[in-house]
């Protein structure tokens, strides 16, 4: 039977990001201590910007993030665009941090300049969104926040580092249950057994170090009579994010269990990499995803 998630109240607290133990840690807002203008006033006549930045308390955040999994799990209000939350890497300082936000001279007047770094964005629930960057981190200090009215609003800090090993995924159940920490668990009327779910919807997610490794597809069956076997298919190169069906004739959520999709990586200069995911585990985590660390031939 499906399991089907009842909803209380949403947690006041608005970001999560996953953690070693393969759960969530609820993020605390960064502390603001004040406004620095840097640049010389007096330039500013003649053309020179002046840049303000928000000041935020230390010099590193508490909570530490693998570069490959920094993810943030975000709850977004349906009056706010989810595209107004932002990321930025931070300037570090001997005591604290900085956020650089807004640009000021004589012939442009005062606007908002971000260095931002673009965000791949999922949708949980039409309030929880899921982001991540779109291309690697390198270690150092970072911000995710709510734009508002030019300013940055709900600062929350991360420090991210490149050397630490990936963390285990996180499924949408786990994601529901830390926003609706109230929630009971029913039982829907709706049976899987026997019902074909090969057009069921999930999230694919590939990437790999170095990138650009082309992604190859197959489905491996133990139950060739229900679920046959397919040859190799060319998918697209990583990195690789997107929403769609499963796509695989016969399989129903009865026999998930004795499927395997096998997720191939290939690149010139480096070895070839496998990784298996069971078919009844995609389909409850609604994912099947994975990060490949590849290694250059020949290389001891």
């Amino acid at each position: 039977m499906l399991a089907m998630m009842i909803a209380s109240s949403v947690r006041a607290q608005e970001v999560f990001v996953p953690n070693s133990q393969g759960t969530l840690t609820e993020l605390s807002k960064a502390v603001v201590t004040g406004n620095k203008t840097s640049g010389k006033a007096w330039l500013s006549l003649y053309g020179a910007k002046l840049t303000t930045s928000l000041v935020l308390d230390g010099k590193n955040s508490i909570v530490v993030l693998p570069a490959v999994s920094t993810i943030f799990y975000v709850f977004n209000p349906k009056d706010v665009s989810i595209q107004a939350w932002k990321m930025v890497k931070l300037k570090t300082k001997k005591k604290n941090r900085e956020l650089a936000y807004m640009s000021t001279s004589a012939y442009s007047g005062s606007r908002t300049k971000l260095n931002e770094i673009n965000l791949m964005v999922s949708k949980i629930t039409d309030e929880i969104y899921e982001l991540r960057p779109s291309e690697g981190l390198e270690t150092g200090e970072y911000a995710l926040f709510l734009i508002e009215n030019g300013v940055p609003s709900k600062i929350f800090d991360i420090h991210v580092e490149q050397s630490l090993p990936p963390y285990p995924q996180i499924s949408k159940d786990v994601v529901l249950a830390e926003f609706y920490p109230q929630s009971t668990v029913a039982n829907s009327s709706i049976s899987t057994s026997g019902s074909d779910t090969s057009g069921q919807i999930i999230r694919w997610y590939f990437d790999s170090d170095p990138r650009g490794a082309r992604i190859f597809y197959r489905v491996i069956s133990s139950v060739p009579q229900e679920v046959k076997n397919t040859n190799e298919s060319y998918m697209t190169t990583t990195p690789l994010e997107e929403t769609k069906s499963l796509n695989i004739p016969g399989l129903t959520y009865e026999n998930a269990p004795n499927v395997v999709i096998e997720i191939k990586v290939t690149k010139r200069g480096y070895e070839e990499q496998v990784k298996r995911y069971n078919v009844r585990q995609a389909l409850d985590q609604q994912e099947i995803s994975g990060f490949f660390e590849l290694v250059e031939k020949n290389k001891k």
